[in-house]
């Protein structure tokens, strides 16, 4: 869907995706209850939705409708393609192990210093997160061939101006969220869930966590610029920063001093710390945008 997406055919990513998840809602009832499979039934349908997803993107490829032509010997590997590919995409990569690494020890102080109860609380409001923070990958994404695009055509502004609105969007977009879930937390709460016992404390700690989520539009976009540039090493220290090198540790050493409530604050905590140090990243690679700007149109008026 990637290599769709960076061909600049956005709606043929987006129709996979779509055929996979309504496959998926589709087949899930059918297979779980109408034919009595339980869990196997739940496996099943995902595995034929991913699969007819597969033969849908596989039509495509050998359709002729791609820049790319699939043949036996392009499936020969070639180890310095798989080189940079495996170092940019480490940092995706990294995300994704950080995120579960964190669930455990989370999971782990949530039960320590709350119970079930701080445990169902986070249930709800790492679903509310999911529902608005989302968008903001989805920005991240699409703005991901088009930086990469243009740094490698040399187009420097357009790179530089692509970061910025990206930046400006996922900012907005998170700031919009944090108003959104702060004002109307018993209503959005109540979605998840009736128990009166669950709501209040639910409401307390959303708010909580959510002070800083503004901040989060940058780090994302940061991240995600550095992997777009072939940046692995900068790509990759953005992608641990907030949850394992920052939020683990918080979520370790302030519910010692706080209790349940050192948990929720931790987030907030991490969220400001780790905007300091990618806005630190942020600036200086647009400042080498700049410069390399800068220099291509002195270039372009010295040859005029």
């Amino acid at each position: 869907q990637r290599i769709i997406r960076a061909e600049g055919k956005p709606k043929i990513a987006m129709a996979a995706m779509l055929i996979s998840a309504v496959l998926n809602i589709i087949l899930d009832p059918i297979f779980i209850f109408t034919l009595n499979m339980g869990i196997r039934g739940a496996a099943l349908a995902t595995v034929l939705s991913q699969a007819i997803t597969s033969i849908y993107i596989l039509f495509y490829f050998i359709s002729g409708k791609s820049l790319l032509r699939i043949s036996l010997a392009s499936l020969l590997p070639e180890w310095t393609i798989l080189k940079g590919t495996v170092s940019v995409g480490l940092s995706a990569f990294s995300r994704q192990v950080a995120g579960s690494l964190l669930a455990v020890v989370l999971n782990n102080s949530l039960v320590f210093y709350g119970g079930d109860i701080a445990v169902a609380v986070y249930g709800v409001i790492n679903r509310l997160l999911m529902v608005f923070i989302m968008p903001m990958f989805g920005v991240n994404q699409g703005f991901l061939p088009i930086v990469g695009y243009n740094y490698g055509a040399k187009k420097m502004r357009r790179a530089r101006e692509s970061v910025k609105l990206a930046s400006a969007v996922t900012t907005l977009i998170a700031l919009f969220s944090a108003i959104i879930m702060f004002f109307f937390a018993r209503q959005l709460i109540s979605i998840f869930t009736d128990e009166i016992e669950l709501i209040e404390p639910t409401i307390s700690a959303l708010r909580i966590v959510i002070l800083a989520i503004p901040t989060i539009g940058i780090q994302v976009i940061a991240s995600g610029m550095f992997q777009a540039l072939g940046k692995a090493i900068p790509a990759l220290f953005l992608s641990l920063l907030r949850q394992i090198i920052i939020l683990i540790p918080l979520i370790l050493v302030i519910p010692r001093f706080l209790g349940i409530n050192g948990i929720w604050i931790s987030f907030p905590l991490a969220d400001l710390i780790a905007f300091a140090i990618s806005l630190v990243f942020y600036l200086r690679e647009l400042k080498i945008f700049r410069s390399s700007e800068l220099s291509a149109e002195a270039g372009a008026t010295d040859v005029a």
